[in-house]
């Protein structure tokens, strides 16, 4: 079925009548989508410490608190490790 047609317009409906489970699917396809996105600007200078808080707070944030929740995590979304690793940055 092409882009756009009756079945993923069903499903987009579905996930709008469920904001939580529209605003779920938006974040991950939107994580999908920068993690995917390796021609952007590179940051230069990291700043260790900065990046290792950021990477505390977001997995936090998505009860992330073991290896193999972010492994799984990543699964779940289509991500590898090294795609994660790329959020953070």
């Amino acid at each position: 079925m092409p882009a756009g047609g009756a079945e993923e317009d069903w499903v987009l409906d579905g996930l709008r009548l469920d904001e939580a489970a529209f605003e779920s699917a938006r974040q991950r396809a939107l994580l999908r989508r920068l993690a995917r996105d390796r021609g952007g600007p590179q940051p230069r200078d990291l700043d260790i410490p900065a990046l290792r808080a950021s990477e505390q707070r977001l997995r936090a944030r998505l009860g992330l608190f073991r290896q193999t929740d972010v492994e799984r995590w990543c699964g779940e979304n289509g991500l590898d490790p090294t795609d994660f690793e790329r959020l953070i940055e």
